[in-house]
């Protein structure tokens, strides 16, 4: 991993916060806790600066605050991709409108747009949420109902119409 052996990530979210090698590791999840620390005072002082968007900064507050009482710990790039995969490819697939699959294919250049005989159309969003996961869409041609569903591009089995 570009000669780095392990992330720093929280054990509540697998956020990632930095990549370090071997030796660096307490060093790196020491500095995630001071960050986050002090992520956590810079809200609660908003909280009282900004009282127009207080519940916003409590929010943030809250996860801040979770994140630190879990922690962080070192994972290997593959232990991380695992992690995401889980945490982003859920298998839940959505009933989704017309409308709502037409502005997602019109807002970016779709990828791999592609048409089944007479059964079902389907593409993938071209913007992603990470590594190569992203949202596809679906319409059925059969039934006359548009879904969507977060897949990994590199792992068809995850794929609608498949």
């Amino acid at each position: 991993m570009n000669g780095y052996d392990f992330i720093i990530v929280s054990k509540s979210r697998n956020d990632n916060f930095t990549v370090c090698k071997q030796n660096d590791v307490e060093k790196e999840i020491k500095r995630a806790a001071e960050y986050y620390s002090n992520q956590a005072e810079t809200y609660r002082r908003y909280i009282v600066q900004y009282p127009d968007n207080a519940e916003y900064w409590r929010k943030q507050l809250t996860v801040t605050e979770e994140t630190l009482s879990q922690g962080f710990e070192a994972v290997t790039f593959d232990e991380y991709i695992a992690r995401e995969k889980r945490r982003y490819i859920t298998g839940e697939v959505k009933e989704i409108t017309e409308q709502e699959y037409w502005n997602a294919l019109e807002c970016l250049p779709p990828l791999d747009f592609t048409r089944i005989d007479d059964e079902f159309e389907y593409f993938f969003m071209s913007e992603r949420y990470t590594l190569s996961f992203t949202d596809q869409y679906l319409h059925d041609y059969n039934s006359g109902k548009y879904y969507v569903k977060m897949v990994d591009l590199c792992d068809k089995s995850t794929w609608m119409g498949q």
